[in-house]
């Protein structure tokens, strides 16, 4: 059973998906926000959940009772809570989700420095979300190591990037990143 409320909404869609099995529901969320419905899920795994222009993947397993809250759905990720089965892990999702998105909106803090810099506060990121997951006493078997490697992607891709969002920051359009800071994400 999956129930919850969205604040500041008018209502829509939630739409549930999962890729890999082929699941899709759709559900109505009234205008005042509420919403619930019971999911006839295909296996236990993390699926999609998509409102507006929000997205969360919590860990979905057979017969879970899960109450989703959304205190503002223009501020969806940083302002959800899960309660109910996995809901410890399934508020981490949405914390390194939502600590990934600041972490690419706020790039005159997080970006806006020299590569020793830069590397140090991506070393501190990754940290970070490394200790809030060691900290989720109840994990789905196996998913440690997956959000690991997802935190190591997420790491790397934020860096991916730097060479571009720096250029454009300091107004300087022929900046380019040194090749020892490149090599990790060019050898992948």
């Amino acid at each position: 059973l999956l129930s919850g409320n969205i604040g500041n909404t008018k209502g829509g869609e939630l739409t549930i998906s999962n890729v890999n099995n082929g699941f899709t529901k759709t559900i109505n969320v009234k205008d005042n926000g509420v919403f619930s419905d019971t999911l006839f899920i295909k296996e236990n795994e993390q699926y999609e959940f998509r409102y507006e222009r929000g997205r969360v993947f919590p860990y979905l397993s057979l017969g879970d009772q899960v109450h989703m809250n959304v205190e503002d759905a223009k501020e969806f990720l940083g302002t959800i809570n899960f309660e109910g089965n996995y809901s410890e892990f399934n508020n981490f999702v949405a914390f390194i989700d939502n600590e990934d998105f600041n972490f690419r909106v706020d790039q005159q803090e997080t970006y806006n420095m020299e590569e020793v810099a830069f590397e140090a506060n991506l070393a501190d990121f990754k940290e970070r979300l490394e200790a809030k997951l060691n900290e989720v006493s109840k994990i789905p078997e196996g998913y440690k190591a997956r959000q690991l490697r997802t935190i190591e992607i997420k790491r790397l891709r934020l860096k991916s990037i730097y060479e571009i969002i720096y250029a454009r920051l300091t107004d300087n359009k022929d900046f380019k990143a040194s090749d020892a800071f490149k090599k990790e994400v060019t050898e992948l």
